[in-house]
């Protein structure tokens, strides 16, 4: 054992890659364990280590440390002499135990015996310690023996350590290690104690105040006392001291690793079977988190984890060090407790989401504020602190060396944080590990479906199905208030169809409201879920009526089983400078007591409320109990519950049932139902080429200004980048980003290169200087799945927490992803919140929109938690509680009745078929259409392949590159980044879409495997020692369960090559058309639980490589893939020449600077050895360093031939550190997309990397072989019985009103099932909900992908809308409400939807017939699906956006197709102008004597004429559309309104001579009659030509006209109001040209005029909505007395009466309000100035307002006259 004395180097782990470094400044030994004070050594950038000076000292207890030794590098610079972290973990966590431990060990009959270490002799090559005995006394307290034969020699094995403290003088020591803990240690459930008579009386009194307790471990305070679940792994993450345990609950909590932990060597947790703790390591040393063990201290310390305190008591929290009494003394420990400052750590002073001012790339607070300075000050001193905090207030400390102060404690210094453990950001994100791996959960099997997070959860919660067998088929009745997303109600969705699927049972569930605020967002709450009323504000549910989101006024429901609610949280954010309590008028008060309002009206049994954490939840509870409920809080993590994403909010659950404990019962079953999350965040985004990724990115690359994103200044960020470059040694490069001062953003080529371009620099340079950290790292963080929080400053924590976990999410933030070169899109983060995108229509809702529905979303996996938790409490009180306003179920079919699940169910009404009679059957093709050249289908795959990846899964790029070297490709725009030796593309390039169809009709839709059989594979069974019998045995069973399996087509996908997947329950086919290697891929379904035989069958079990020659695609060799885990010894030598490696490369300096690497590795293997391996690995690779691998890492073989290429390079994990990235030998160097398996034909070991002087020793790993094998085939399954009817010739569809009421059968498809899916309803018919059944149609691929679309339905479809049924259809296009317009103040007038209306309006629209109708059904071993589009509900769609008052202009005409959807927009053909170069030339004008036209100018105006007198109506088109993408069909139906309308646009160029060609055509027009359209109501025909020009214009076109014409045209002209008024009827009507000012129609006064003829309103002054109605009404009263003039006679009269009582309401109205101004006096003016909120005034605020002010008062009468008259005396005096 190495000896630690004065001056050794020593090291201790807080993780297995959490590491700190110290020199030993002295030792100071007590009666317990020994103590040493330390100088810290801070590691940097380079990973060497310079002392960092501290205030205090640095103390830890020898039994922690291990000693090591340090070389020096230079002057005060240190590095470790070995560098491989893993081997110092292990060889510090097996470390011995040190002289003067204090262990414990187990003698006869499980008694205690406990021991302190005397010497250590080795034996055998076995260590013995001798232990000094210590014996227990009848007062508990232990003394030595003094007996010499009281010593004992024990085995590592047997022993623990134990921590006795000090009692009295003398050598009595208390143990202070528990007893459980001791026991559950050592596997026994109890421990006997053996106690001596104590020689001394009376007892020695305890003094635990007055000495300082001597401890093996850092933690006074029951530092064994360690409870996890079996089923969590051992996370790293030390926690906060002033860190509530709410942060990690007690069932959670995990220790950090100690030096005897086994879990700590390999990083797993125990497999120890016990539902409430896991033994504890043999050796409980190190530093073990403390669980609280009495519920008082654990409520205070919730409490003080979620409050929110002032900066002076955290500086008590951080600074000041507590020493606790024994735990003994119970009391005294809570007092202790509760004396000890309610701090917020800084951390979580940053936490919460919702509310925090994320520093956005356009945020002009970030640089100046003076708060955000506080941050960055707050960052560097977390930096500088202890990332254990738990040890702040519990380390055992030394005293001062002099004697005097020996019995004293003395106050801690905190450890010192590790240079790469960066400060946890905003969102409370954890620590990073350097390796990155999940380890809390990476031994759980592998869940990524919410559906399957949800079965998990319901699995473990069989008392849940008990209640919905009890309910009996009563509903439970769910009301949510601002929950957004409505999280909940997908929460209990997936809970119904959990318990449906696991136990057979039915839980009903109603939702009976849901209230929303934000109009974006009550669309999609309506869209999605279609509550029965959605109203529109929370502070309105306390009245009797509330308002929907339609307008209408409803009776608010009550009668609810369970309220969740998520109020608004903005006042509560620790960013806003103006916050405000839950009291005050602010927008989360108020949210509050409005939800409170309704809680106490109609007492719901169990409300869930969530927020964040820094809202004040004591005095939320407060208010719950006020109303009778009890209630309790707690903090929850979602990466603990599934999901990969660090986000931390505070749950409230309140109920009325009068078990006070229900509420801790509620936490505890919240705690003990965590699951860690056991998936990368990868999982959970969307593939980068997705249709929805492709739409999101062309709107997140829109330009800056278009998205309302202003610049900032990029000088006022400068200085801190240059800074952070300088401190970090990163250098001054741009490599991720290639941005220049002043240039354009160049990303590498699979980035998106137009959303970079629209960054700001700030966020340019930022993104660069964290590629540069991440380098200096030894990664590559474009092939690792990190999250960079772009909205962040330099200074403080930009990366996510670890890759593969994502940070916390929040509105404004850029989490950009940095294997992708692109953000996270909305759809991405919503996923990232447990909801199922695929289920969710979204339309029209922007990426910001989506941000904002994710960053405020409750998590489903966490809120349906918290839900089934307090379901399953309090089930017996929900069964006999009959809240306010309940109802019960009708009688009769309740218990019979069931809701099925929401995927089956459509919103709309039952559509009937029709046109059935028209449809024909035919054969339906399920095999192969032919044969097809397997050489020409390569070729054509070859073509149609994604180049770029801006081309997506459709796209084909313009000019395309392919690099020389490694034959990567890009299109000429997006290429440029990496180098690579580009050469043009000449090969022809084929649409994608032609080379599927052809490729579909190539391929069977069903197929069978045969042959894998045991007789085929177990002759490949490697030797014992080359591969693991358990392994060999899974792998067979998982392999031979494929034989015979029948595989579906599921999908084709075009990336850089085509693929073609086949599903199974046993496993997945795939097809790989590459053109160098084609084949077949057989992958058996991997087990999701993590270990090595999963690792296996990830990999292909089978490969057939096709026979390039054949005419099928079934043609080719079969070969399997055997496992086989042995090794193999390769040499790899550097030659060639020296060239800069990538740190070198990159800019980075230090020890990065001037590094470099061989241009050529020569790689020698024994020829015997390689013929385990697919291909030779041996012989020379050449360095492409310009080309694209991670670090710049790509080898290319120098092969001869045609042989595939070999390529040598390092392949990163996507979720791991550096230290797990490993090079690999391999034929496929392209980046991978996730899910992909590498095909790999050897693995170098993790630690190699090239470089070194002289040839070095590779380890190769082989993990299988390829083994030819015969019999072994793929099967085509007929389907002769497979039939398809569909329309033969054009279907005929009457088009009526109620043509609507059914749909028209456009398919009929029948056919046999191989396999019955569940997904097939047995008998009944089941419509599907278009909107929410992806998986569904993923099961029917196989049959769709041949439903094509019918050729009579391809073409359009025409007829002819009777008059009779051009109206409004109610049924399609129900008629909105009317709007009434509300004085909101301020001269600013609101709309409001007139209530009664509204409610009708909204039931209609959520009524409304829906296009696509598809249902499914299975009848005996045939399967049927119907198709049916409602062709008349299109139409009359389109016919309602035709303006009505052209309905009875002319016929109206339809017509309709189906025609292929396309994902992305075709880009329309350039609008070009016509020439009239071979127009006729047209005669003179009759009066154009002086000036006559030019020929050109003869030619237009030929046009001009042909126009005005041309009969051929213009249609009028309105088309609507409707999408089945599942199909890839979209109808469109259309509506044409035939219209004459004469003119046109003359386009001719300046200087042309248009003004005169216009006066050629009225001098060619006059006195001649043309066809005239349709006369309009209230128009009065005129022959004269109308003509608008500015002002200035006005004197040119009268000279003009006089010029061209003379005197033979009457001109009238318009300057001003004043000769409008002058103007009459006929001289209208007489002119031949009138000439109007633009200026006349924009004034005020002609507006006036133009009202009082109407007889209408005035017009408002400026323009908007309102003045667009009273315009409306305006021309609608102006058609009146057009009619009535026309009239003559009475009808003038009338007219001129209608203008006159008009004026006389005016001036009624005036005098009206004259009189109520003076009735009303100031609060007239009140109103005007809008000082009157919009909303119903807080009565509830406004009465404690009062009572708090009177109260605060606390004033006589004669008190108040007093200072009445003294405040207007000094009012006085001031006047003077």
């Amino acid at each position: 054992m190495t000896q630690i004395e004065k001056g050794s180097f020593v090291v201790t782990f807080l993780s297995e890659e959490e590491m700190l470094v110290g020199k030993v400044v002295r030792i100071e030994k007590t009666k317990g364990t020994p103590q040493c004070e330390l100088d810290w050594y801070k590691e940097t950038k380079t990973n060497s280590f310079r002392h960092e000076k501290e205030e205090k000292p640095w103390v830890e207890p020898l039994t922690s440390l291990m000693r090591v030794t340090m070389k020096e590098k230079s002057a005060g610079t240190w590095c470790l002499g070995e560098k491989d972290r893993s081997k110092l973990f292990k060889s510090w966590a097996e470390s011995d135990f040190h002289v003067d431990t204090f262990v414990a060990a187990l003698g006869e009959d499980s008694e205690l015996r406990i021991g302190k270490v005397c010497k250590v002799v080795k034996k055998d090559g076995k260590k013995l310690y001798h232990l000094q005995e210590y014996a227990e006394d009848e007062n508990e307290a232990w003394a030595p023996k003094s007996n010499e034969a009281d010593v004992w020699v024990a085995d590592a094995s047997d022993l623990i350590v134990a921590t006795l403290q000090p009692q009295g003088k003398g050598d009595q020591l208390q143990l202070e290690t528990d007893m459980e803990d001791i026991a559950s240690a050592f596997g026994k459930k109890n421990i006997k104690r053996k106690r001596t008579k104590s020689p001394r009386s009376p007892k020695t009194p305890k003094s635990p105040a007055k000495s300082p307790k001597v401890s093996n471990a850092a933690s006074p305070k029951k530092p064994t006392s360690v409870k996890r679940s079996p089923k969590a792994a051992q996370d790293k993450k030390p926690v906060d001291d002033d860190e509530d345990e709410e942060a990690i609950p007690r069932s959670r909590m995990k220790s950090a690793p100690t030096k005897s932990s086994p879990a700590a060597a390999d990083g797993k947790a125990s497999n120890a079977e016990d539902d409430d703790t896991v033994p504890c390591t043999r050796k409980l040393r190190g530093r073990k988190l403390a669980a609280e063990d009495d519920d008082d201290a654990e409520k205070e310390s919730e409490k003080k984890e979620i409050s929110e305190t002032s900066e002076e008591n955290k500086m008590e929290v951080d600074d000041e060090a507590v020493v606790k009494p024994s735990s003994k003394a119970g009391k005294a420990k809570k007092e202790d407790k509760k004396a000890k400052p309610q701090g917020k750590s800084r951390k979580r002073a940053r936490e919460e989401s919702e509310d925090e001012d994320s520093e956005d790339d356009d945020d002009d607070d970030f640089e100046d504020s003076g708060a955000d300075d506080d941050d960055d000050d707050e960052d560097a001193e977390e930096e500088a602190s202890p990332p254990p905090k738990s040890k702040r207030l519990k380390q055992t400390v030394l005293a001062p060396v002099s004697s005097a102060s020996k019995s004293k404690p003395r106050q801690a210094r905190p450890r010192p944080a590790p240079r790469s453990k960066r400060t946890a950001d905003d969102d409370g994100d954890d620590v990073p590990e350097k390796t990155g791996r999940l380890r809390f959960g990476d031994d759980l099997p592998v869940i990524i479906e919410p559906q399957a997070m949800f079965d998990d959860l319901v699995g473990k919660t069989p008392k849940l199905a008990d209640l919905a067998k009890r309910l009996n088929g009563r509903p439970l009745r769910v009301a949510t208030m601002c929950s957004g997303t409505e999280s909940p109600i997908l929460a209990l969705q997936m809970t119904c169809r959990a318990l449906k699927e696991k136990y057979g049972v039915t839980l009903r569930m109603e939702h009976v409201f849901s209230c929303e605020i934000e109009p974006f967002k009550q669309a999609y709450i309506e869209r999605n879920f279609a509550p029965p009323i959605l109203f529109r504000d929370i502070r309105e549910l306390g009245n009797p009526k509330a308002s929907t989101a339609y307008g209408s006024l409803v009776d608010v429901p009550g009668g609810c089983d369970l309220l969740v609610a998520g109020t608004s949280c903005v006042d509560y954010s620790n960013l806003n400078n103006e916050k405000k309590d839950l009291d005050a008028a602010g927008e989360s008060g108020q949210t509050f007591r409005g939800m409170m309002s309704w809680v106490n009206k109609f007492k719901p049994p169990i409300v869930i409320l969530e927020n964040v954490c820094g809202a004040p939840w004591d005095r939320v509870r407060e208010y719950f109990e006020q109303h009778g409920y009890h209630a309790e809080f707690m903090r929850v993590d979602t990466k603990m519950h599934y999901i990969p994403h660090t986000r931390t909010r505070v749950y409230l659950f309140a109920t009325l049932a009068k078990d006070a404990r229900l509420p801790e019962k509620w936490k505890d079953m919240v705690r003990s139902l965590e699951r860690p999350s056991s998936s990368v965040l990868e999982a959970f985004l969307l593939p980068t080429d997705d249709p929805r990724v492709h739409n999101a990115h062309q709107r997140l690359a829109a330009p800056a200004s278009e998205r309302a994103r202003p610049r900032t200044d990029w000088g006022r960020c400068e200085s801190r980048h240059q800074r952070a470059r300088l401190e970090e040694a990163l250098g001054v490069k741009r490599p991720l980003t290639g941005w220049e001062e002043g240039g354009r953003c160049t990303l590498p080529d699979y980035a998106w290169n137009d959303w970079g371009r629209a960054q700001t620099d700030r966020v340019l340079d930022l993104m660069d200087i964290d590629y540069l950290r991440q380098a200096a790292l030894g990664q590559d963080p474009a092939y690792k799945t990190l999250v960079w929080n772009l909205s962040q400053n330099v200074d403080r924590t930009t990366g996510s927490v670890r890759p593969g976990i994502c940070p916390c999410l929040t509105p404004c933030m850029v989490p950009y992803v940095t294997n992708r070169g692109g953000p996270l899109v909305g759809l991405e983060a919503l996923s990232l919140q447990g909801i199922p995108v695929d289920d969710l229509l979204l339309t029209r809702e922007s990426e910001d929109q989506m941000a904002d529905l994710a960053g405020n979303a409750m998590t489903t996996t966490v809120v349906g938690t918290c839900i089934v938790s307090s379901l399953v409490l309090c089930s017996e009180f929900l069964l006999q509680y009959k809240p306010p306003g309940y109802k019960p179920p009708p009688s009769g079919n309740a218990a019979d009745a069931e809701l099925a699940p929401l995927e089956e169910v459509e919103r709309s009404t039952p559509l009937d078929l029709s046109c059935e009679d028209q449809l024909s059957a035919e054969p339906l093709v399920l095999t192969k259409a032919g044969a097809t050249p397997v050489a020409d289908l390569l070729s054509r795959a070859q073509r149609s392949a994604r180049k770029c990846v801006c081309e997506a899964r459709t796209g084909v790029a313009d000019a395309v590159q392919v690099c020389r070297d490694c034959g990567h490709t890009t299109c000429t725009k997006c290429g440029g980044r990496p180098e690579h030796n580009y050469a043009a593309l000449t090969d022809e390039r084929e649409s994608p879409r032609a080379f599927e169809a052809v490729l579909k009709a190539a391929l069977p839709m069903q197929v069978r495997m045969r042959g894998l059989t045991e007789a085929l594979l177990k002759p490949l069974q490697p030797p014992a020692d080359q591969c693991e019998s358990d392994l060999w045995q899974g792998w067979l069973e998982a392999v031979r369960g494929i034989d015979g399996a029948v595989f579906l087509f599921k999908r084709l996908n075009r990336a850089e090559v085509w693929t073609a997947t086949y599903t199974s329950a046993a496993g997945t086919l795939e097809l790989i058309l590459n053109q160098q290697s084609p084949e077949w891929h057989l992958t058996a379904a991997p087990p999701t639980q993590p270990g090595p035989l999963r690792t296996q069958l990830l990999q292909p079990c089978a490969r057939m490589r096709l026979d390039l020659r054949g005419k099928s695609l079934l043609d080719g060799r079969w070969q399997v893939y055997a496992p086989l885990h042995t090794t193999l010894k390769a040499t790899i030598a550097g030659q060639g020449e020296r060239v800069d490696s990538w740190e070198a490369k990159l800019g980075l300096q230090g020890d990065f600077a001037g590094t470099r690497r061989w241009s050529e590795l020569r790689v020698t293997c024994d020829a015997r050895a390689e013929e385990l391996l697919d291909s030779g690995i041996s012989g020379v690779y050449r360095l492409l360093d310009r080309c694209a691998t991670a670090m710049g890492a790509l080898h290319k073989k120098e092969a001869e031939g045609d042989a595939l290429p070999m390529y040598l390079f390092l392949d990163p994990t996507r979720s791991g550190g550096s230290t797990e990235d490993y090079f690999v030998f391999s034929h496929n160097h392209r980046r991978l997309a996730f899910g992909e398996i590498r095909g790999e034909v050897a693995r170098l070991e993790n630690a190699w990397r090239p470089g070194g002087d002289k040839p070095q020793a590779v380890t190769c790993r082989i993990t299988g072989r390829w083994c030819p094998v015969q019999d072994l085939g793929i099967a085509i399954l007929p389907a002769d019985e497979a039939t398809v009817a569909v329309p033969k010739s054009p279907l005929r569809v009457p088009l009526t009103l109620d043509a609507c009421a059914s749909a028209v059968a456009v398919l009929k498809a029948e056919f046999p099932l191989a396999t019955v899916d569940r997904v097939w309803p047995e008998g009944a018919w089941r419509q599907l909900n278009l909107t929410r059944s992806k998986a569904t149609f993923e099961a029917l691929a196989w049959v769709t992908q041949r439903l094509g679309i019918p050729e009579p339905l391809k073409t359009w479809v025409s007829g002819e809308i009777p008059a009779e049924h051009t109206g409004r259809c109610e049924r399609c296009a129900p008629s909105p409400p009317s709007l009434l317009w509300v004085n909101a103040g301020k001269g600013k007038l609101e709309p409001r939807e007139d209530s009664k209306q509204a409610g009708a309006y909204e039931q209609a629209l959520k009524h409304r017939p829906q296009p696509f109708a598809v249902a499914i059904r299975r009848d005996g071993a045939k399967g049927q699906v119907h198709v049916a589009l409602n062709v008349a509900s299109l139409v009359h769609s389109a016919l309602f956006a035709v303006p009505r008052e052209l309905h009875g202009a002319g016929r109206v005409r339809f017509s309709w197709r189906v025609t292929d959807h396309a994902e992305h927009a075709q880009d329309l053909p350039v609008l070009q102008l016509t020439s009239n170069r071979c127009d006729p030339q047209s005669a003179q004008p009759p009066h154009f004597k002086k000036y006559p036209l030019r020929p050109e100018q003869q030619r237009s105006l030929w046009w001009m004429l042909q126009q005005e007198g041309s009969a051929e109506p213009f249609v009028q088109e309105e088309v609507m559309e409707a999408v089945l993408p599942q199909l890839g069909w979209r109808a469109e139906a259309r509506v044409e309104l035939p219209r004459l309308v004469r003119g046109g646009i003359v386009a001719d160029q300046v200087g042309y001579g248009k003004t005169a060609i216009t006066l050629g055509l009225i001098d060619a027009k006059r006195g001649k009659a043309d066809p005239s359209p349709c006369r309009a109501r209230g128009r009065i025909p005129t022959a004269a030509t109308l003509i608008l020009a500015p002002p200035h214009l006005m004197r040119q076109w009268p000279s003009e006209v006089a010029k061209f014409t003379g005197k033979h045209l009457k001109v009238v002209t318009i300057k001003t109001v004043a000769d409008l008024n002058r103007l009459t009827v006929r001289d209208v009507q007489d002119a031949d040209v009138v000439m109007l000012a633009t200026t006349v129609l924009r004034s005020d006064l002609y507006f006036r005029r133009l009202a009082a003829l109407s007889g209408a309103e005035d017009l408002p002054g400026k323009q908007g909505r309102y003045f667009d109605t009273v315009y409306k009404r305006v021309l609608d009263g102006l058609a009146d007395r057009g009619e009535q003039i026309q009239a003559g006679g009475d009808g003038v009269r009338a007219a001129h009466a209608a203008v006159q009582e008009a004026a006389e309401r005016k001036v009624e109205a005036v005098r009206s309000a004259m009189e109520m101004q003076d009735q009303l006096g100031n609060t007239a003016k009140r109103l005007a100035m809008g000082k009157k909120a919009t909303y119903r005034t807080d009565e509830a605020y406004n009465a404690m307002r009062a009572e708090k002010a009177a109260q605060k008062a606390g004033k006589t009468g004669d008190d108040e006259a007093e200072d009445k008259k003294k405040a207007n005396a000094k009012g006085k005096g001031k006047g003077k």
